[in-house]
């Protein structure tokens, strides 16, 4: 997973096939998602701890703890945050919630220097003191196996910004990895710890969505050894760097049609991974609780509902980050040109689904609501509309499961502070075969399924949306009114004066509202 842009209740039935490693097979698609220790940082009302955990262990087969590190003189497994220690037994006591869920010790991740894994990974010596200490962490915490989050093998150096606040960054030089000896080498570690992990176990790998990175993987020979790859299929393109000014998906499940934009996809990268011969049942596909942002002022009208607009350098982001185009960071996560799906709603903005990429577009013409985010942020991101298409492809497509970057990103009620985990509990729901629900800003004439129309139209026989569309065009003209000067009739996040339409307002409130 990347933090660079900071980033289930089943039995597992675990299967040893001698002459070609370890392979996991699942009766029910798997449901995965990472701990980021770093979230304890956030800005109140988002800081994060195991215990905000509570109200999702209950819907996940799978919880990867990130991160630990290596330590580059002695390859060992190292903690990273101080709490580490405290939080591993918080996280491992949800066990007794949910037994049947595994818990892995996700290792690397984007702002570990590719160099370590590099050298790491280089000797046999080097690598036999890393897998001891794995087996050891594992023994002595109760983890259940390893993710590795190596980014990347052959990676080229880079320099890496580790935000503290506005006035001190950590920046650090990565020499980055070995080529081409970065590929056999990975391949070899992933074969020693399997013969050291055996049966007992798991071993994961967070891997690449680009084609150019992947390619660095030997596919064939490092499948016989892991039991599930995660594909981090999201941050197909940032804003947080000097030369991203056009406004594109972070995770698209189709590519844009807009030729300026960047021709990436989750369904690009997965149909990939199946040629290059990696089992559909070992492909568990990455969503992200994260948007970017861009800063586009001016917009008026419809011309935010598209991607492949230019941005402009707004010029709130911090140190290094201050000339790319990535828009002022979330008040909660403090990351450049990012959102978190909580700071998103706590800013009220204009929203639009694209059904081309199955992704959701925000835009603010004022001010955010919460007084932080500036006029003229444009937004991409996924929430439970698009989270519902992306698990439904997955199950279409007889994939292994899927996870969420990070669980600390998902949706909260601010009034009590709690997290409601609506786009996770999405995930969980079409995995169990329910169905996305309605689309954003329809309305619902169902009682079963929450009506959010009058109450001439909530009836059960209006079982249609063109049925229920035409009862609230006839019965129901004000059933929302957003316009403050119009007495406004729904909660405080949409009661603005930009919502100057029936659609637009009945979005809010169906996005907002409930």
């Amino acid at each position: 997973m990347a933090p660079r842009v900071v980033p289930l209740p089943f039995i597992l039935v675990l299967l040893m096939v001698a002459s070609s490693g370890f392979v996991s097979v699942t009766s029910t698609p798997i449901m995965g998602a990472y701990f980021a220790n770093w979230a304890q940082y956030h800005t109140a009302p988002y800081t994060y701890t195991p215990e905000n955990l509570a109200p999702i262990v209950g819907s996940l087969d799978h919880l990867m703890y990130a991160f630990a590190y290596i330590d580059p003189s002695s390859f060992a497994v190292t903690k990273v945050e101080p709490k580490d220690p405290q939080f591993y037994g918080e996280v491992m006591a949800y066990k007794k919630t949910n037994p049947n869920m595994k818990v892995l010790l996700s290792v690397g991740g984007w702002n570990m220097p590719s160099s370590i894994f590099s050298k790491m990974v280089s000797t046999k010596t080097n690598r036999a003191a890393f897998i001891s200490s794995c087996v050891t962490a594992i023994k002595t915490t109760g983890f259940d196996g390893i993710d590795i989050d190596w980014e990347y093998p052959c990676s080229p150096q880079r320099t890496d910004h580790i935000k503290y606040s506005c006035a001190q960054f950590k920046s650090s030089t990565d020499a980055g990895g070995t080529c081409p000896q970065d590929t056999p080498n990975f391949s070899a570690l992933l074969q020693e710890m399997r013969a050291a992990f055996g049966s007992t176990y798991m071993i994961t790998v967070a891997s690449q969505s680009a084609h150019k990175n992947w390619d660095k993987f030997d596919f064939k020979t490092m499948d016989n050894y892991i039991d599930y790859w995660h594909v981090m299929t999201y941050d197909y393109t940032v804003s947080d760097i000097a030369n991203s000014s056009v406004t594109s998906p972070n995770c698209p499940l189709y590519s844009p049609p807009e030729s300026s934009v960047v021709q990436w996809s989750l369904n690009y990268t997965v149909q990939g991974y199946l040629a290059a011969g990696v089992p559909a049942s070992k492909i568990i596909i990455g969503i992200p609780l994260y948007g970017h942002t861009w800063f586009a002022p001016g917009l008026t009208g419809d011309a935010w509902k598209t991607y492949g607009l230019k941005g402009e350098i707004q010029g709130l982001c911090c140190g290094p980050f201050k000339q790319t185009y990535g828009a002022k960071y979330g008040k909660g996560c403090q990351l450049c040109g990012t959102m978190m799906v909580s700071e998103i709603d706590a800013s009220g903005p204009q929203t639009f689904y694209d059904k081309k990429t199955e992704t959701m577009i925000a835009y603010l013409p004022e001010d955010s609501s919460d007084g932080w985010t500036k006029a003229g942020t444009w937004i991409t991101y996924n929430e439970e509309t698009s989270a519902a298409a992306i698990t439904k492809y997955a199950v279409d497509n007889k994939l292994a499961g899927v996870f969420v970057f990070d669980t600390s990103m998902d949706t909260m009620d601010f009034g009590s502070g709690t997290f409601t985990y609506k786009v996770s509990k999405t995930v969980r729901s079409v995995l169990n075969g329910g169905g996305p629900g309605p689309s954003p800003g329809s309305h619902v004439c169902t009682p079963a399924a929450q009506c959010n129309v009058c109450a001439a139209c909530c009836k059960t026989y209006l079982k249609t949306q063109s049925d229920c569309d035409a009862c609230v065009a006839q019965a129901c003209p004000k059933t929302n009114v957003c316009q403050p000067s119009g007495s406004c009739t729904v909660c405080a996040a949409c009661c603005k004066s930009y919502l100057k339409t029936q659609n637009d307002c009945d979005a809010c409130v169906k996005s907002e509202c409930t």
